[in-house]
């Protein structure tokens, strides 16, 4: 009876484990920059990806809620060739109503931005279903502070992906 018990308790505890490991799996959220996100063409897999606002690309679609913006990594430690312009883009698309109050004001700026979601295989934007800018205090302002926030351009169907 023992041997048996313990044959049981041994076999519960070697599928709790490996459940766990399953799970664990799943809930593994990758996070990459822009070019290094490109490079490996992640499709269908949930990913973190940061990088910077790209200056001008933000617009709110309409009339439902929704943005469209590109991503690309920031200059501040880009290599050569991407300082020079030629940075790789993400295309992004936000299904939400509401995206972080710095991403608005500084529209003409470069930003740092962290999205997260999945680029499917047959989208060619990246699907976002959070998107995280940092939210500076008064006193964390860069001493050129940006201009008044500016009305934000719609973007619909016909908009092209930038």
């Amino acid at each position: 009876m023992n041997r048996k018990l313990l044959v049981a308790s041994l076999a519960a505890g070697v599928g709790i484990a490996a459940l766990i490991l399953i799970e664990k799996e799943r809930q593994t959220l990758y996070s990459f920059g822009v070019s290094a996100f490109l490079k490996r063409d992640q499709r269908d897999k949930r990913v973190r990806v940061r990088g910077a606002l790209v200056p001008g690309s933000l617009c709110r679609l309409e009339p439902d809620c929704g943005y469209r913006f590109s991503m690309a990594d920031p200059s501040w430690y880009a290599d050569d060739a991407s300082s020079s312009g030629l940075r790789p883009r993400l295309p992004v698309s936000f299904e939400g109503c509401v995206v972080p109050d710095p991403l608005l004001e500084h529209t003409t700026q470069e930003l740092p931005v962290v999205v997260e979601g999945q680029r499917c295989q047959s989208c060619h934007d990246f699907q976002a279903t959070t998107v995280m800018a940092p939210i500076y205090s008064p006193y964390e302002y860069p001493s050129d502070a940006a201009p008044p926030a500016l009305p934000l351009p719609r973007c619909n169907a016909l908009t092209p992906r930038m």
